[in-house]
């Protein structure tokens, strides 16, 4: 399981942890981008978002249950079986 973080920046948010090389900002007024991604990040090991408020306090936390793959489906997480 992965633990992501997302914090408010100047004009926007900052996501970092999980298996992101480097936090992504993303310049836009609400998270919702930045959630979304955690949510398709997540599918495969599942997670845990923690959302800050600007003065660092945990103001959240969405937990991400992993999918449950499902063999031989086109497009799934295995991905199609030669």
């Amino acid at each position: 399981m992965h633990t992501f973080e997302l914090r408010p920046v100047e004009n926007g948010f900052e996501l970092r942890g999980g298996q992101l090389p480097e936090p992504l900002v993303f310049r836009d007024i609400e998270p919702r981008p930045a959630v979304h991604l955690v949510g398709f990040l997540s599918q495969k090991l599942g997670s845990e978002l923690r959302i800050f408020n600007a003065a660092g306090d945990v103001i959240e936390t969405r937990r991400y249950e992993a999918v449950v793959p499902i063999r031989n489906a086109v497009g799934g997480l295995h991905g199609p079986m030669t």
